[in-house]
């Protein structure tokens, strides 16, 4: 099994639309609509399990950028999982902004210092 990212979906997109939208590009596309967990209404993204990599690569090229529900959508292979961004306060120095030797990082300059000399 292949998996896609189908994002930039509206809120009223259903598994039923998203999977027409695959069918000319896999026999049986699986569906995975992402929903809130609290209020189960979708989060606007949604994965779509194809066959093989032939079938994913043609419906990412020919649907990356079409249209559906008035939304244009963003296709393409799905990340793995937690690999996507860093998550709050994991700046380009990792956990609390820290550099590799373990320093923290520090402005060029003194706060509450003026430039002026």
């Amino acid at each position: 099994m292949y998996k896609i990212y189908v994002g930039n979906l509206s809120f009223k997109t259903t598994e039923d639309s998203v999977r027409s939208l695959f069918a000319p590009y896999s026999s049986k596309p699986e569906i995975i609509m992402v929903k809130d967990a609290e209020t189960g209404k979708s989060r606007g993204f949604a994965f779509v399990l194809v066959a093989d990599e032939i079938e994913a690569k043609a419906a990412m090229s020919k649907l990356n950028g079409s249209r559906l529900d008035g939304r244009l959508l963003m296709v393409g292979p799905a990340g793995k999982k937690g690999a996507a961004r860093p998550g709050p306060g994991q700046g380009p120095f990792g956990p609390g902004g820290r550099r590799p030797g373990g320093a923290p990082h520090r402005p060029s300059h003194r706060p509450g210092r003026s430039f002026r000399r």
